[in-house]
């Protein structure tokens, strides 16, 4: 299988579990490291899309990557979800089938990839923004931006400080110093999907070593107004604590938006705990539950139509907690605690988009998807 095929199939498999997963919930993983609630407001579908990920490479020598992403669907604009679906899903199998360079090189090119896939499906008619942040098991950090989904970290001497900056026009003509800018004025002007000229903003974290808290948040969340956001990020004793008390307030005073927070605790182990089955393993967390991917040895098979990627569910607790408490769902490698209800999705076959390709010769990667849903009785 070539480089492009089998990062085409990691992508379909990302935004096939995404796109019928739950939208609503949150999820806590990684024994506390990693948090993401997402609440739809008074809006008629929740076009955020949040999702942690960690990947080990079949090549020993390469260093693990870890990474927290946020895309929010453009309102007004052509498939706000799907748009969403597609960029987080095409950054993430970038990210991680990406063999050279450091790790904000990595992040860069991801973030076009993303940005030329919606451009390619919508035509500039539909789009989503993109905040991200990624380590490596070699201490390496970087983070990037684009459009108006924030960056924050959390220190406890300095409190909350936003480190990306809205691609918005207001914020390119700060200059002029308007006096009260009109409602245009904070119009995107950058986004994934407007194809050339993206130029995303990359934010170099060095080792990262004061911060406690990454936080991630769709405007939905940050707009229930500065002082406030602000306030219950830094009073809130759990990063889960804090993801959940401003999705609360968003709704409490209207919900006009989607609401999103991803947050990564940057003091957790998240590569010394992480024990992964196979070489090759790829992990997903998000709302819809878990997802991991399991690339085994590659084989030799002539004159085959496309590759196949073998789908099954992971084994479910059979005992429930109790109503109104986390389901806790055994996951191959953790425990995952969501707040997931209904609307399950069932396992699915995922298929190459490619699929009408015949290779008179080619190495096929096998992969096992293990899905692991999230539920509450």
């Amino acid at each position: 299988m070539t480089a492009g095929g089998y990062q085409r199939l990691v992508q379909s498999t990302i935004g096939d579990w995404l796109r019928h997963g739950k939208k609503t919930g949150f999820i806590s993983a990684d024994s506390g490291g990693v948090h993401i609630a997402s609440s739809k407001g008074n809006r008629d579908e929740n076009q955020d899309r949040a999702i942690f990920l960690r990947v080990q490479s079949t090549i020993r020598e390469r260093p693990s990557i870890a990474c927290i992403a946020l895309c929010d669907g453009m309102g007004g604009m052509q498939s706000g979800g799907a748009s969403a679906d597609l960029a987080i899903s095409t950054f993430a199998s970038s990210l991680v089938t990406g063999k050279n360079g450091r790790l904000a090189e990595r992040l860069e090119l991801a973030t076009e990839a993303a940005n030329q896939a919606v451009h390619q499906e919508y035509k500039g008619k539909g789009g989503a923004t993109l905040a991200a942040v990624a380590c490596s098991s070699t201490g390496e950090w970087s983070a990037i931006n684009v459009g108006d989904s924030r960056i924050y970290t959390f220190i406890s001497a300095n409190g909350l400080r936003q480190i990306s900056t809205d691609d918005t026009l207001e914020n390119m003509l700060s200059d002029l110093r308007l006096p009260s800018p009109s409602p245009e004025f904070r119009k995107l002007v950058r986004f994934i999907g407007m194809g050339d000229g993206l130029d995303a903003q990359s934010i170099a974290l060095g080792q990262a070593q004061e911060v406690i808290w990454f936080v991630l948040a769709s405007d939905g969340a940050y707009t229930i107004s500065e002082p406030v956001f602000r306030g219950i990020i830094s009073h809130s004793e759990t990063a889960l604590d804090a993801a959940l008390k401003v999705n609360d307030v968003s709704a409490w005073i209207g919900g006009s938006d989607n609401s999103t927070m991803a947050i990564l605790d940057r003091r957790a182990s998240l590569f010394t705990s992480w024990q992964p089955s196979k070489a090759g393993s790829l992990q997903v967390v998000g709302v819809p539950g878990s997802l991991q991917l399991v690339i085994h040895s590659e084989i030799s098979r002539p004159m085959l139509s496309s590759p196949r990627a073998d789908t099954r569910k992971a084994p479910r607790r059979k005992d429930r907690d109790k109503p109104g408490r986390p389901t806790q769902i055994t996951d191959i490698s953790r425990e995952v605690a969501s707040s997931n209800v209904n609307d399950r999705a069932p396992a699915r076959d995922i298929s190459n988009p490619s699929a009408n390709l015949v290779h008179d010769n080619y190495v096929e990667p096998r992969l096992d998807i293990e899905i692991t849903e999230c539920e509450e009785s």
